[in-house]
């Protein structure tokens, strides 16, 4: 007899009996929570954005974000990262195999302020493709360091998270500040 864990099929083959299977493929469903945490000096704004997806149904090889033109030194890191690369921007990470479940990507940046005014406008970074994106914005009063970051990700993700709407983005990212 066969396992019941195995996943096979298994029929008897009976007089007068036909069995047709057919497949359906099944778009993935994927849901990203992002965490936007900030520093900023006198001069720049410095950003590490954490994206948490949750890949549902079928597995996906690449993810797409939208990253702000005014960002610099962007730099995307990532479990088994193949390639990725920047159109306009758009940036294409492509990873060695396919992924579901939970997979998580991370975004540095910085912003130059305005010299002049001093002033900024901080958008986020947006996940694209995805069912539902979810975002928070963590402002932070001194240099990122690493330590900071994993603390500050584990409270914004697991806290109340703002809605960005389900494939709607109006550019602006809803603040919940958690301290």
């Amino acid at each position: 007899g066969a396992n019941a864990g195995t996943g096979m099929l298994v029929f008897k083959q009976l007089n007068g009996w036909k069995l047709a299977l057919t497949t359906e493929v099944v778009e993935s469903w994927v849901r990203a929570e992002i965490v936007d945490i900030i520093s900023i000096s006198e001069t720049l704004l410095s950003g590490r954005a954490v994206i948490r997806y949750d890949i549902q149904n079928a597995p996906v090889k690449e993810f797409r974000l939208k990253v702000p033109s005014a960002y610099r030194n962007v730099e995307v890191t990532g479990t088994n990262i193949r390639e990725h690369d920047q159109s306009n921007d758009v940036w294409r990470v492509e990873v060695q195999n396919k992924v579901r479940g939970s997979f998580q990507l991370a975004v540095t940046f910085e912003q130059p302020l305005d010299a002049k005014t001093n002033a900024l406008a901080f958008t986020g970074i947006e996940a694209l493709g995805v069912e539902r994106e979810t975002a928070a914005l963590r402002p932070f009063p001194r240099r990122l360091r690493h330590g900071d970051v994993a603390a500050i990700v584990g409270v914004g993700l697991r806290g109340g998270i703002a809605a960005r709407g389900q494939r709607r983005h109006s550019g602006a990212v809803p603040a919940v500040v958690a301290d």
